[in-house]
């Protein structure tokens, strides 16, 4: 052993984290009492063909029933499972039918949208609205 080597330990490389695959959705639909223009079909409708254009596959969905866009996340199961399987599948998409199916109050939604970063991910709206750049990590930008 070298002089330079004697007394150094091994240390291992970090391991590199794999990336969310962007190709891997996992679907969040909202729909409180009075939302019966956006009831659970039509937005799994939203979803379905906005999957279907940009070639991603939807992994699981999760629906809120009877809850407001202002309830934090805790009073949200259906939320918090799927921002739970995000990370435990490796998805990298967490999609919407519409921007305020994520919440209505913005402080939520940004909460929300953080958390969803930090995982690697990026919360999509099928209707487009509210996400006029893609992050580097959606499914449009990756083509």
């Amino acid at each position: 052993m070298s002089s330079a080597r004697r007394g150094q330990r091994h240390v291992a490389p970090p391991q590199d984290k794999k990336k969310p695959d962007v190709r891997k959705a996992v679907a969040y639909i909202r729909v409180a009492t009075a939302d019966h223009h956006l009831g659970t079909e039509v937005q799994r409708t939203a979803i379905e063909g906005w999957a279907d254009r940009e070639g991603v596959t939807v992994i699981s969905w999760h629906v809120d029933h009877g809850v407001s866009g202002r309830s934090n996340v805790d009073q949200r199961p259906a939320l918090v499972a799927a921002l739970a399987e995000l990370r435990a599948e490796g998805a990298g998409v967490l999609i919407v039918a519409r921007r305020d199916r994520v919440a209505r109050d913005v402080d939520i939604a940004a909460g929300i949208e953080r958390h969803v970063a930090r995982l690697g991910a990026c919360v999509v709206s099928a209707d487009g609205v509210g996400y006029a750049t893609a992050p580097a990590t959606s499914p449009r930008s990756t083509r």
